[in-house]
């Protein structure tokens, strides 16, 4: 190196040489390139900083075009099965071996489908249902690819060894607050709807007394008027989920590595923030892949249909439809020229029952199946 340049560039190269990441040390050169003395006896060292800035500039670029290559990996697998017939469960845990025991003991099958650091994809259709399973451990969760995996997962499943595990673990995804994501299930959420002026508390929370709610409310977020409906598990947290613009909420499921550790309800491990709902290992064989489909596709909101034309067989694979749609809905799901000629439908609520004549109007329940007849 030039050992006659000014005392402010030497400093600058001592950074350069400290520089902990590529982008750091980047912006380090162009400012150190930006002070060296532009005369013969620099041109050498100039051309050499200037190859060294081009060198990682190519060398950040092709990072950068690795990274949007594994989320369009992502995208594209998601879209290769239809989504109607299909959800997406994000499944983290502290170590890879719990993961792996995890989906092999559900599931039957081995993750090891398509490998997208830092992640892992398996897909697996059962019971009706098309499952599309992400697994990574849990240390990775704010890195950018996995940020991405939340936003695209219908539910994310935890699985740890212990409650005083589970609590450190819940606490470390309240991290993904920072992107605007907050993990709230049915028995935690808030709604709020701003008003004029005055704070108006519609139901109860265990943990929260309406002077802590009211405090969080005017003093922590400024909100002088508002409708809040609380749920019997609400926290600070899901206050907060409720008051953020654009939040987008996940729900999710605890489970433990060991059925031995089973508990009895999610109370048992109630943190400051996220409470979820908890997965029980206690049923054997075939029988604990239908309910931890079913335990999912509750909490989600969803449940199964399967359809039968006419002259035909019963469909293997489901539509997942919003609890508590009609014979319409699915119709109009399918085709809106059949929703718009739908006469009746025959459902069988069990493979042994009978089929019964219902009208448009019918409420479908899970796992019905259902013939549609047109006018």
């Amino acid at each position: 190196m030039v050992t006659n340049l000014p005392p402010q560039a030497l400093a600058q190269y001592r950074r350069v040489v400290g520089s902990r990441t590529k982008d750091e040390k980047l912006q380090n050169l162009k400012i150190y390139l930006s002070m060296i003395p532009k005369h013969k006896g620099t041109a050498k060292l100039m051309v050499q900083v200037k190859h060294q800035i081009s060198r990682l500039e190519m060398e950040i670029d092709e990072e950068h075009d690795q990274k949007r290559r594994r989320r369009s990996s992502l995208s594209t697998s998601i879209k290769i099965i239809s989504k109607k017939s299909t959800i997406v469960i994000l499944i983290l845990s502290r170590e890879k071996n719990d993961y792996l025991y995890f989906v092999k003991r559900i599931f039957g099958c081995i993750v090891n489908q398509i490998k997208r650091e830092p992640f892992e994809i398996t897909t697996t259709n059962t019971n009706g249902v098309n499952a599309i399973l992400i697994t990574s451990l849990l240390s990775s969760i704010t890195e950018p690819e996995l940020v991405d995996v939340v936003n695209k997962a219908d539910i994310i499943v935890l699985i740890t060894r212990d409650t005083i595990e589970a609590r450190e673990d819940l606490n470390i995804l309240t991290k993904l607050k920072t992107f605007n994501i907050y993990l709230i299930n049915e028995n935690s959420k808030v709604k709020l709807e701003e008003l004029t002026k005055g704070i108006n508390i519609i139901g109860n929370s265990k943990l929260l007394s309406e002077s802590q709610i009211k405090e969080i409310l005017t003093i922590k977020h400024n909100i002088k008027g508002a409708r809040v409906i609380i749920s019997n598990l609400s926290t600070e947290y899901s206050i907060e989920a409720a008051i953020a613009r654009g939040a987008n909420t996940k729900h999710i499921l605890v489970t433990y590595s060991s059925p031995s550790n089973n508990i009895r309800s999610e109370e048992k491990i109630i943190t400051d923030n996220i409470i979820p709902e908890v997965f029980k290992m206690d049923t054997i064989n075939n029988g604990i892949k239908e309910k931890f489909i079913k335990t999912n596709l509750q909490c989600i909101g969803k449940i199964r249909v399967f359809t039968k034309h006419p002259m035909g067989d019963v469909e293997e694979e489901s539509i997942l439809m919003d609890e508590g749609s009609t014979v319409t809905d699915l119709a109009t799901s399918i085709h809106k020229d059949i929703g718009r000629y739908l006469y009746y439908a025959r459902i069988k609520r069990n493979k042994k029952d009978d089929w019964i004549k219902v009208g448009p109007s019918f409420k479908l329940e899970d796992r019905d199946i259902v013939e549609l007849r047109m006018r």
